[in-house]
């Protein structure tokens, strides 16, 4: 959205740079997770362990991803 979001700019060069930056990491490098379940539900399993630095996600899953983290940091805590 424009700053003043009264207009959608998803065809911005700004845009269309993320866009391909996104695909790229997936398709071309193959260090992002597909969209397959599995494999998202892998990487946030590896994210949460701290065996990868960045987990993408759409927003309906922050929650799940703030509770594995706040979980993860209760047993470290705990020693467990």
């Amino acid at each position: 959205m424009s700053e003043d979001r009264s207009k959608c700019v998803l065809d911005s060069p700004a845009a269309t740079e993320a866009v391909q930056f996104l695909y790229d990491l997936r398709y071309k490098h193959k260090v992002a997770a597909s969209s397959d379940n599995a494999e998202q539900n892998a990487a946030l399993n590896a994210f949460v362990q701290g065996h990868i630095a960045m987990y993408t996600a759409p927003d309906l899953f922050l929650r799940e991803v703030v509770g594995f983290l706040e979980d993860a940091e209760s047993n470290n805590s705990e020693g467990g």
